[in-house]
């Protein structure tokens, strides 16, 4: 946990500096091969970030909201090369609710290191699962997400993904394991060497474990690589 604290705390302190996180302006004398070996690291790290941090936002119990920061490290390649730093902090405030085991949420994601013209990008997303409580201890909940991005115009991003959450719940601690799968498309406005648009898509498989004590949370991403998730909510 300290060491989680300590990354949250540092990668904060680097947000303003993201101005240049990835740079697409190359890609108009690449080829489709090309342009794909070199955003496939940028499309990896959006789509785990997209779907991390959904342990406590798919426990909502009756009424639930919170805020969480999510922590991808990537490596620089591709078009991250020139990236300031070397991971990826994603601030995002969540709720829902659940009734008769039909749980409803949202979630909300400020790309605050990616501000254009006065805006602020932003991932919106929602998802909907059904628990299944097969003891007071032991829950299972299917779910389908859907994120997209807004006020970017640089990329076009939608992630559909369908998840199943596994969960222990006692009387101060659950304790849960997520698995996933993604579908995830990416859209630019760049004309390629052939003078097409790039487009690129890949599916993805995520799993995640992670624990709530109270109010604290945290969970570690396992795949499609390492990730950190800690934040605090408040439910009924």
């Amino acid at each position: 946990m300290k060491k989680i604290l300590v990354f949250c705390f540092a990668f904060l302190l680097a947000v303003p500096s993201f101005a240049d996180l990835f740079d697409l302006g190359g890609f108009t004398t690449k080829t489709k091969a090309q342009a794909d070996q070199e955003f496939e690291r940028l499309g990896d790290l959006l789509s785990q970030t997209l779907n991390s941090g959904l342990g406590d936002a798919m426990n909502i119990g009756f009424v639930k909201g919170g805020v969480e920061m999510v922590v991808v490290p990537f490596k620089k390649e591709g078009v991250l090369s020139n990236a300031p730093v070397s991971v990826l902090p994603m601030p995002y405030l969540y709720g829902g609710v659940s009734l008769f085991g039909i749980t409803p949420f949202a979630r909300v994601m400020p790309l605050v290191f990616l501000k254009q013209n006065g805006k602020t990008p932003m991932f919106i997303g929602g998802g909907l699962g059904y628990e299944i409580d097969f003891t007071p201890l032991f829950t299972l909940m299917p779910s389908a997400t859907y994120h997209t991005i807004l006020n970017f115009d640089d990329l076009k991003v939608s992630s559909m993904a369908f998840h199943l959450q596994a969960r222990v719940n006692l009387l101060l601690v659950t304790a849960f394991a997520n698995a996933g799968y993604s579908i995830n498309k990416y859209k630019t406005e760049i004309n390629l060497l052939d003078a097409t648009k790039f487009e690129y898509s890949k599916n993805m498989l995520h799993a995640s474990i992670g624990a709530k004590v109270l109010f604290l949370y945290a969970e570690l991403g396992i795949l499609p690589s390492v990730s950190y998730t800690v934040g605090v909510s408040i439910g009924f």
